[in-house]
């Protein structure tokens, strides 16, 4: 059961040559089952959805109607953290970047005061 609204990855290969399976991301409300996101059938694939809000959600493969063959996959499944490094605020931002132009030109200064000592 998820917490929060928190992005879904999914990846997934078949191993038999012909079967092309698709992954999707469902929600279950009781007995009744909604399709959020879904890849197309194929022999890879990933699929990344952001689960909407807070509650039970199932990973879905399902192997091509037509298909008599059983799908052998390989799945990789992880959630994002709540908070996705990746969004960082405007203040932060600047922080880092000062920080490290401060932390660059002090080790610039460092190395040149140095120098000019062992050149003397």
């Amino acid at each position: 059961m998820l917490q929060a609204a928190r992005p879904y990855h999914a990846y997934f290969d078949a191993f038999e040559p012909g079967v092309r399976p698709l992954s999707g991301l469902a929600s279950r409300a009781g007995r009744s089952v909604n399709i959020l996101a879904a890849s197309p059938f194929s022999m890879d694939g990933k699929l990344r959805h952001v689960a909407p809000e807070p509650g039970d959600y199932a990973m879905v493969l399902e192997n091509q109607p037509a298909s008599r063959q059983r799908a052998k996959v390989k799945v990789r499944v992880w959630l994002e953290s709540a908070i996705s490094p990746r969004e960082v605020s405007p203040q932060r931002r600047l922080a880092v970047i000062l920080i490290s132009t401060i932390v660059f030109f002090g080790i610039v200064s460092f190395s040149a005061v140095k120098l000019r000592d062992e050149a003397r």
